[in-house]
């Protein structure tokens, strides 16, 4: 257990000063908005490691620049298209390139090719590129030429990307958020922004009417501006009123609004806002939220996992790692779980569960204190301690336990022997006392 634990500092360590918070952020954007996230993980190089003090390195992908391959509903593969400056790729695929390029690109310089990156796993990959036994593998091709730039190298034990999806249809490889199902709303109100505005502008600086040849010189509309009309009646400058309601777009507007903040259930994420709630209110409230957005979470843990197993992988080849326990080495059966916030808070909630059953039998303990015997008191004091992910070393081990009981019996034992020869010595004495004196 304590291996389990330090395993756990150093891998949430790793992943804090890593990058990773800040190249999440925008997978957690693309997967209610577009349905899929693509996020690469990666071994950090000597300078990320100096920098940031982290084995790890992260790099987020928006999906319109990654194309998926997809094999029983199970990702084997990704092409990832990035933009290369010719100058870059002369230094970085120097002697790899072909002919007619390599002249072009020097002249080119800062003119910018595709080059997609493929990272497949070894079954779809021909038999004439597999090298070594690692199941990932990874080249780069220039697309403009065909040209494969680099061979696929031994690549990876584990897979280096995860690509958590919303949801998958039967017949679709890509996921589907909920910004698939609202994108006609969200169009809808920004066009109606744009109405909204023109509407407002129309009534704050409505367009002027006058008469042909009225106005001697051009119109001036800056504060306090003198324009010289001709004489009549008919020549004066007058606003056009067009009746312009921004106010019932505005109410319409918020609206469309309302359906889109449910369509990224808001509501589930608000805290609600009441100062009068009771404890047991609050816990009511929590858990109605997890059951009905469990499922959410479980779409988003699915990067959590990856990152979390690719971690303990990347750490313990550099050797980060504390030497595992003879029993874990022997296990042919091993395997890393990712916990994850729903998860925790599902565990959370028994011990909750515990406390309110404890308080509602509190009347029959006063009455019956003999009932309190079906408590296993030790293993609930553990238990607590093991639901709220509290650091096992503030435990001490049940062995030296049971021996701190025995040692605080043998002690009162002879503290009572010791009181009792008190006892004893005192009922003599005064026993004597009472012959000598003849009582």
């Amino acid at each position: 257990k304590k291996y389990l634990n330090e395993v756990e500092r150093i891998i949430l360590k790793h992943i804090n000063n890593s990058n990773f918070h800040t190249e999440s952020l925008s997978v957690y954007e693309d997967i209610p908005s577009l349905g899929t996230g693509v996020i690469y993980i990666q071994k950090a190089d000597k300078m990320q490691q100096q920098r940031r003090n982290s084995l790890l390195h992260f790099e987020s992908e928006r999906i319109t620049k990654v194309g998926l391959l997809v094999r029983k509903k199970e990702v084997i593969g990704v092409i990832r298209c990035q933009q290369w400056k010719a100058r870059e790729i002369l230094e970085e695929f120097e002697g790899n390139l072909p002919d007619d390029f390599a002249r072009n690109a020097e002249k080119a310089g800062e003119r910018e090719y595709e080059i997609a990156q493929y990272i497949l796993h070894k079954s779809i990959m021909p038999d004439k590129f597999l090298v070594g036994s690692k199941p990932w593998r990874s080249f780069k091709v220039l697309t403009s030429q065909k040209w494969m730039l680099t061979k696929p190298n031994e690549g990876w034990n584990h897979k280096p990307f995860s690509t958590p999806r919303w949801h998958v249809e039967s017949d679709e490889d890509y996921g589907r958020g909920p910004g698939s199902d609202i994108l006609p709303d969200q169009k809808t109100a920004s066009a109606m922004k744009k109405i909204i505005l023109q509407g407002g502008q129309l009534a704050i600086a409505p367009p002027l009417q006058v008469a042909d040849n009225g106005i001697f010189r051009k119109i001036k509309y800056k504060p306090w501006g003198i324009n010289f009309r001709k004489p009549g009646k008919d020549n004066r400058i007058e606003p056009l009123i067009t009746g312009s309601r921004p106010d019932i777009g505005e109410q319409l507007l918020a609206s469309i609004q309302a359906d889109i903040e449910e369509g990224y259930y808001k509501k589930a994420l608000e805290i609600v806002e009441n100062d009068r709630m009771t404890a047991t209110e609050v816990v009511a409230r929590r858990d109605e939220n997890l059951r009905g957005f469990g499922s959410v979470l479980v779409r988003v843990s699915e990067m959590s996992r990856d990152v979390v197993e690719n971690a303990f992988i990347i750490l313990e080849r550099a050797g980060e790692l504390p030497e595992a326990p003879a029993a874990l080495k022997e296990s042919k059966h091993l395997s890393l779980r990712y916990t994850s916030l729903l998860a925790r808070s599902q565990i959370q909630a028994e011990t909750e569960n515990f406390t309110r059953a404890i308080s509602n039998l509190v009347p029959l303990i006063e009455v019956r204190p003999e009932v309190i015997d079906n408590l296993d008191g030790d293993f609930i004091f553990r238990e607590t301690f093991h639901q709220l992910a509290v650091d096992d070393r503030f435990l001490i081990k049940v062995g030296q336990r049971d021996k701190n009981r025995q040692q605080a019996a043998e002690r009162a034992q002879q503290q009572q022997q010791v009181e009792e020869g008190k006892t004893q010595s005192e009922t003599v004495k005064n026993l004597s006392a009472a012959e000598s004196t003849g009582v």
